[in-house]
């Protein structure tokens, strides 16, 4: 099984069906978003880079219907179709889909793992209808998390491949660039998980101090 294959299987495996009621507490800028969207029903929804699909599985709950996913790992999409879920292998860069498909696109941190970002967003604005939402988070440049990340990727212990962060004046620039307006920012904390709890406090105290944090957050629309 591949790498991304193996994540989306531990993704899988510690995921637990949430109530509707568990996912309006959650801190997710894009579940969020999502809430506050009228007719849920009859918007058509693609999450792109979706894994194992288990924010989709969270979409359907909060009622959405129409709900697509493309990933690109063949080994995630396996699992993502045991699930049931509507999930195609394929690049987010070229997507199989005729134009102004979709009334809306996830992209949860999924962008940030290939150089041609550029190429990305235009697909994304392609497969928009005009309009429709783009709903997505990256890393932040200005965490140390970067710092770590780097040390991670110089000692091979780095599980995630390639990956990029952006500062917010990139990120709108980029876009902007490519047709969206931005509607609304956001930063995060990095989450205490349980493998490395001192650490991930410790890069969350040091965040604070300098006014950064560990994942930004963009809520955009096509023009």
């Amino acid at each position: 099984m591949s790498e991304w294959g193996e994540i989306a299987k531990q993704e899988q495996a510690n995921y637990k069906h949430r109530t509707l009621e568990e996912i309006k507490a959650s801190k997710n800028h894009i579940v969020q978003w999502l809430l506050e969207i009228d007719d849920k029903a009859n918007k058509f929804l693609l999450e792109v880079g979706c894994g194992s699909g288990i924010y989709m599985l969270d979409d359907l709950t909060m009622g959405f219907k129409l709900v697509r996913g493309i990933e690109l790992d063949s080994d995630a999409v396996k699992i993502a179709l045991e699930n049931n879920l509507l999930v195609i292998e394929g690049d987010m860069k070229k997507m199989p889909y005729v134009q102004e498909t979709f009334d809306i696109v996830t992209a949860p941190g999924s962008i940030e793992h290939f150089p041609e970002t550029e190429l990305a967003l235009q697909e994304i604005n392609r497969v928009l209808k005009h309009g429709g939402l783009l709903l997505l988070n990256v890393p932040y440049r200005n965490s140390f998390f970067v710092v770590v990340k780097k040390i991670q990727q110089a000692l091979g212990v780095w599980r995630c491949g390639y990956e990029k962060s952006f500062s917010k004046k990139k990120l709108i620039s980029l876009l902007e660039k490519n047709g969206f307006e931005v509607l609304d920012v956001d930063y995060s904390e990095i989450e205490i998980g349980t493998r490395h709890p001192y650490l991930t406090r410790c890069l969350r105290f040091l965040d604070r101090i300098i006014n950064g944090g560990h994942m930004i957050w963009v809520k955009a629309k096509k023009i």
